[in-house]
C-alpha cells in the first residue's frame, strides 16, 4: 500500500511538473525569447544562451520552491494549520479548474481574452528584459540574469501549479522524500523549454511554435482544468 501512494505521489508530481512546462504562460515567454535570439545571435550562440536561460530558470524554480516547502513543512507540523492549509488550497484548485475549463471554452469558440494568463503588465515587463539583457555583451551573465528575472515575473501564472504541488509534495511526510519530489517537478518543468530549444536548433522556426501555441491553447488550458481538479481532490483524501 506505501509503495502505492509513493508510486502515485510521483507520477502526480511529474505530470504537474510537465504540464505547468507546457503552460501557455511560460510557451509563450519561451518562443518569443527563441524568436529574439535567432535574430540577435548565431546558432551556437543561441543554444548556449538559451541552456543557460534554462538552468537560470531551474535553480531559481527549484530554490523559491525549496523555501516555500520549507516554510510549510514546519508550519505543518500543527495539525490544524495543516488541514486549514489543504482546504484553502483544495478550493483555489478547484476554483482554477473551473476558470480553466472556461478558458479552454474560449479557446475553442475563439475568443482568446482568457481569465488565467499574465497581466498585460507583466507581459510587457518580461518582454523587456528579454530585449535589455540579450543586448548585453556578456552572454553568461545576460541569460541567466534573464532567466532569473522571467521565473520570477512568471510566477504569477506558473505558480497556479507550483504552489499546491509543493503543498502536495509536504503531504508524503517526510523532508527527504519532498524535497526529491520538488527536484522532480523541476527537471520536468524545464523538460519542455529542452524540446523547444532542441526543435529550435533544428532548424523548427518560432513561427511554427507560435502556431502551434496558438492552434493547441484549447486543450492545454483542458490538461490544466484536469490537473487542477486532480490536485484539489488529492488535497481532500
Amino acid at each position: 500500500m506505501l509503495n502505492s501512494l509513493v508510486n502515485l505521489s510521483f507520477i502526480t508530481i511529474c505530470m504537474a511538473g510537465l504540464i505547468d512546462g507546457i503552460n501557455p504562460c511560460a510557451f509563450g515567454t519561451v518562443i518569443f525569447l527563441l524568436s529574439y535570439l535567432s535574430v540577435r545571435q548565431r546558432k551556437q550562440e543561441m543554444m548556449l544562451s538559451f541552456a543557460l536561460f534554462t538552468i537560470a530558470v531551474f535553480v531559481t524554480y527549484f530554490l523559491i520552491g525549496f523555501g516555500l516547502f520549507q516554510f510549510l513543512y514546519k508550519t505543518g507540523s500543527y495539525f490544524i494549520v495543516a488541514r486549514l492549509f489543504q482546504c484553502v488550497i483544495a478550493g483555489l484548485a478547484f476554483i482554477g479548474s473551473a476558470l480553466s475549463f472556461y478558458d479552454a471554452y474560449l479557446a475553442f469558440t475563439k475568443k482568446n481574452k482568457f481569465i488565467l494568463r499574465l497581466p498585460d503588465f507583466l507581459q510587457k515587463r518580461i518582454k523587456n528584459a528579454i530585449r535589455e539583457k540579450t543586448m548585453t555583451g556578456n552572454i553568461v551573465i545576460a541569460s541567466l540574469v534573464l532567466g532569473f528575472l522571467v521565473s520570477i515575473f512568471e510566477l504569477n501564472c506558473t505558480g497556479q501549479i507550483y504552489f499546491p504541488s509543493i503543498l502536495y509534495m509536504i503531504k508524503t511526510g517526510s523532508a527527504i522524500k519532498g524535497t526529491l519530489l520538488l527536484f522532480v517537478y523541476n527537471v520536468f518543468f524545464v523538460f519542455p523549454l529542452i524540446i523547444i530549444g532542441l526543435l529550435t536548433y533544428s532548424g523548427l522556426s518560432s513561427r511554427k511554435l507560435s502556431g502551434f501555441l496558438t492552434e493547441k491553447i484549447g486543450w492545454f488550458k483542458l490538461v490544466m482544468a484536469f490537473t487542477f481538479l486532480a490536485l484539489g481532490i488529492l488535497f481532500l483524501l
